[in-house]
């Protein structure tokens, strides 16, 4: 029992009932329990009332819709009154709601922007024509500051009550100053004009605070308009998918027997309508992604489905939780919450996932995954986890005081969230092993087969490994508790785990995110620039056990400025471009405004090389002869081995084919019309269906048979050049063996080698397929 035993005295039921409804209503008034008890409530605040959103939100406990109609009955008998009231939080932004008093305690209640905008209108009515400048009026509104003079102006011209115009100055004053500028013209100056004269409007009985399907804080114009609320028979007429068809019903018995509420009836149908296509936009990006992290992804979708539409409001996250919520309760998604812990920072992940997705299915763990390796590589996150540590100890401080102790701590605190800052160092991503543009693409392309194809246990993965959640310095200290003692100083793919494997994609689909996750250090440094300075990552480059530890698994320091700002995603994502411009890969269904590592790519298991190497000299293009045809090889990647040999015999075609020359033969003709540059022209559409037929995208005017704007044909894309002179050859005669030995059997092929070989190969065939190779290490 709520009181125990005590004794309480209450008034009866009908005399508390004939207290809250006055002297001047109907006591034979028949209420529902819950709005008498929403009277009671607010006739408890008698002179003070209550807010609506803290009635539904923490009295109630119920939807706002549903305290709407609790609320809509009281109005409708003149119980209760209502009227705007505005909020500002802590935070410095304001909450629009609505205050419920009864009637005989109502105090007409006005914000200061409202007796702002009255005063102003009076000022304009008492003006001539109803017109003045904007410094006349902030004059006679001295004691505003210029912030608040310019939002009110905003306020009244968003309201339609204004309009901002320019006027000639002598057309006003003549008496002021000079009338005409340096170049002859008029002054002009602004002012405001009044449209109609400023009536405050009380809150109408479509009115719901929380309930604003379309919120703009900036140019909001006080008070807001009224919101029309979805009804029973639309939403039934919902689920059955007739709502077309009703609309025009009601839209035609409307339109004859209510010929005064044509205006209205045509906003209420508009208004709803869209809250049915932003449901069906909900539905159908989850039916498509399958699982959405966080409400912002639903809001981008359709603020711009929207624009495309011709709507200029915006839908806030208020209402994508409301939408997102009422779905979640027919069974329609589901709403999966989780706190994900990483590198001692905490963070909340809220995922909106497709019915049949379960919680432990290997997406939603993708997902989790995906954001433990964003937190540990974001600045952001470590700054605002720092940031809720100082306040709480700020809070504690405050308490019990704060001794020289706290101070020491909160100064180191303050060092270690400091801001990294990359300092570009000239030369350092070169020494640190950066490859030239088609070996990056080559070191890609064989890490891509070796996990989806090459790897030992792609058949029996489902999921990757969790990271291992150390202290930052002591992660990889112990390499060898993570490896067995054998293979500790072997080959590096031992460290590689299996990829994923995905239930909606076959064999040789593979995601970006699964991908990155696997990608190991001397991979990461070869194919990603690092121009700066990173802590701790010449020692991790110089182990050759170290050297391979995965990215996401490095101290948590060093993997932070590694992924400094996520830059690498990108520059990841373009290699696999160029991959797709080659014909080696495929990009999978590409969806608006799904994140770049979130994309699925297949790789192709067929390839072909056009040998231009008999092209006849040119600067850029080559031509095949009708007499002499060129010889398309083409290649199947059963083995590593197969991959190798596609990309050394691209080098041997490539760098020998007679482009980069200027003739006198040559004429250089104006093009008419600039053609399109080669991302545009080859821009990968991306698909479920894949054809293995080892063709080549774009023009073929390039070495290899590739693009012409490819440019695989320069040394620069295959080799720094500035290290290739100090090459000794005596130290070569091994390799120019191999090379001749390789030349004949090319040569039977048609493929002509020739003097560049020996300079190239010493560094384009590695011993360890995974291993890092210092360019200056010679």
């Amino acid at each position: 029992c709520l009181y125990g035993r005590k004794l309480v005295v209450v008034a009866s039921q009908l005399l508390r009932f004939r207290t809250l409804i006055g002297i001047g209503s109907d006591p034979d008034l028949k209420l529902n329990d819950d709005s008498f008890c929403l009277l009671e409530r607010v006739g408890r605040a008698r002179w003070q009332g209550e807010l609506q959103k803290d009635l539904h939100g923490g009295t109630f406990k119920v939807d706002a819709r549903k305290l709407h109609y609790l609320r809509k009955s009281l109005v409708k008998h003149g119980l209760v009154t209502m009227q705007p009231h505005v909020t500002r939080v802590n935070t410095g932004q304001k909450q629009n709601s609505i205050l419920l008093l009864l009637k005989r305690f109502h105090v007409n209640r006005r914000t200061k922007y409202d007796i702002l905008m009255e005063h102003m209108s009076n000022l304009l009515m008492q003006s001539p024509d109803q017109l003045s400048t904007l410094m006349t009026l902030k004059e006679q509104l001295s004691s505003v500051n210029d912030q608040t003079f310019k939002r009110l102006t905003q306020y009244m011209r968003s309201a339609k009550f204004v309009e901002l115009c320019q006027c000639p100055l002598e057309d006003l004053d003549p008496t002021a100053g000079p009338c005409i500028n340096k170049k002859g013209d008029k002054v002009l100056v602004r002012c405001l004009k009044l449209l109609k004269p400023y009536t405050k409007k009380g809150v109408t009985e479509d009115d719901d605070d929380d309930d604003d399907e379309d919120e703009d804080y900036d140019h909001r114009a006080l008070p807001s308009e009224g919101r029309i609320m979805e009804t029973d028979t639309l939403s039934q007429a919902y689920q059955l998918g007739k709502f077309d068809s009703w609309f025009d019903s009601v839209s035609s018995v409307r339109s004859s027997s209510f010929q005064g509420r044509r205006k209205r009836s045509s906003v209420r149908s508009h208004e709803t309508y869209r809250l049915l296509r932003r449901r069906n936009l909900i539905i159908e990006s989850v039916q498509t992604f399958r699982i959405i992290e966080g409400l912002y992804q639903l809001q981008k979708i359709i603020n711009e489905e929207e624009k495309n539409d011709g709507i200029n409001t915006k839908c806030c996250r208020k209402t994508i939780f409301r939408l997102v919520d009422n779905l979640s309760r027919e069974g329609l998604l589901k709403v999966y919450k989780t706190t994900i812990i990483q590198d001692g920072i905490s963070k909340k992940i809220e995922m909106v996932v497709h019915p049949s997705v379960q919680p432990n299915d290997n997406i939603v763990s993708q997902v989790i995954e995906q954001a433990r390796f964003k937190i540990s590589s974001s600045y952001s996150a470590v700054r605002l986890q720092h940031a809720e540590e100082k306040a709480r100890e700020q809070a504690k401080g405050a308490e019990g005081g704060s001794g020289s102790t706290s101070k020491d701590q909160k100064k180191n605190k303050k060092i270690e969230v400091e801001e990294f800052k990359p300092t570009p160092v000239r030369g350092l991503g070169k020494s640190l092993g950066f490859q030239p543009k088609m070996h990056r693409l080559r070191l890609v392309h064989n890490f891509l087969w070796y996990l989806i194809y090459g790897h030992p246990g792609r058949h029996q993965s489902t999921g990757l490994q969790p990271s291992t959640q150390t202290a930052a310095g002591a992660k990889c200290s112990d390499p060898e508790a993570k490896l067995p003692k054998e293979s500790a100083n072997e080959d590096g793919q031992k460290f590689i785990p299996p990829l994923r494997v995905h239930k909606d994609f076959g064999s040789g689909w593979a995601m970006v995110g699964d991908v990155l996750l696997c990608l190991p250090l001397s991979i990461f440094i070869q194919v990603i620039q690092i121009n700066y300075e990173v802590d701790g990552l010449e020692e991790y480059l110089n182990d050759p056990v170290k050297q391979h530890h995965l990215i996401r698994e490095l101290p948590a320091r060093m993997k932070r400025q590694l992924l400094f700002k996520r830059k690498y995603i990108f520059s990841f994502h373009e290699k696999l471009q160029k991959l797709a411009y080659m014909g080696l890969l495929q990009f999978g269904p590409v969806e608006k405004f799904k994140d770049k590592d979130q994309v699925f790519v297949y790789l192709m298991r067929n390839a072909s090389i056009v040998d231009t190497t008999s092209a006849e000299p040119h600067y850029w293009l080559v031509t095949e002869s009708p007499d002499n045809p060129f010889e398309r090889r083409r290649y199947t990647f059963d083995t590593t081995e197969d991959v190798e040999n596609y990309w050394f015999d691209l080098m041997c075609v490539c760098l020998n084919t007679a482009l980069g020359t200027c003739t006198h033969s040559q004429h250089w003709q104006p093009c008419e019309k600039r053609t399109p540059p080669m991302k545009e022209r080859l821009l990968p559409l991306g698909g479920r269906e894949v054809t293995e037929d080892g063709s080549i995208p774009g023009d073929g005017k390039g070495a290899g048979g590739l693009h012409s704007e490819f440019f695989a044909h320069l040394k620069r894309n295959w080799l720094w050049t500035n290290h290739l002179l100090s090459v000794k050859s005596v130290s070569n005669s091994v390799h120019v063996h191999e090379v001749q030995s390789r030349s004949l059997q090319n040569n039977e092929r048609g493929l002509v080698i020739v003097h560049i070989y020996h300079l190239l190969f010493m560094y384009f065939r590695p011993r360890v397929v995974w291993g890092r190779r210092r360019l200056n290490s010679d």
